[in-house]
């Protein structure tokens, strides 16, 4: 991949990332809770994405984009070992990115959820369009789940919000 390929591919699994994870706010009790922010509130359950997009990620933890980079390569060179080709130089890198995260994380959606057809006598490889979908979603799994956390530390009487992940 090539840098702006990588940088539209963790962008990509970064918005997936964001949406299909949800806000986890408990009060002292263990019931759902509200998280405020910047004098907004957000309840228990909310899309993270409603409270940061993936341009903040960036400022608000650098390393978070480092894994996912790591993760996307550790991906293709896995599936170049497993069945023998690196999606990305086929498909859409933010495609890729978007259901390798829905995969991994098991969201119910993923790469068996779209068309995945190749046709290449490259190595006299074939793939078919539900044979290759069951195979990227065997690598997806093998990499185990990838997620964040979002939470706001009071910093000298000034709100800090902070995030980070989690595997």
């Amino acid at each position: 991949m090539t840098d702006k390929e990588m940088k539209i591919a963790v962008n990509a699994y970064l918005e997936t990332l964001l949406w299909s994870e949800t806000l986890s706010v408990c009060d002292e009790e263990g019931e759902p809770g509200v998280l405020t922010y910047q004098g907004t509130d957000y309840e228990d359950g909310c899309p993270l994405s409603d409270i940061i997009d993936s341009s903040d990620i960036e400022t608000l933890n650098p390393k978070i984009i480092e894994e996912v980079e790591a993760d996307l390569k550790e991906f293709a060179a896995y599936c170049v070992q497993e069945i023998g080709m690196d999606p990305f130089m086929f498909f859409d890198p933010s495609e890729v990115a978007h259901n390798f995260c829905l995969s991994r994380n098991r969201h119910g959606a993923g790469f068996f959820d779209s068309t995945w057809q190749i046709e290449t006598k490259q190595a006299g490889v074939m793939f078919d369009s539900r044979g290759l979908a069951n195979d990227l979603l065997s690598c997806a799994n093998a990499m185990g789940t990838h997620g964040l956390t979002v939470w706001v530390k009071t910093v000298d009487c000034e709100e800090v919000l902070r995030v980070v992940s989690h595997s």
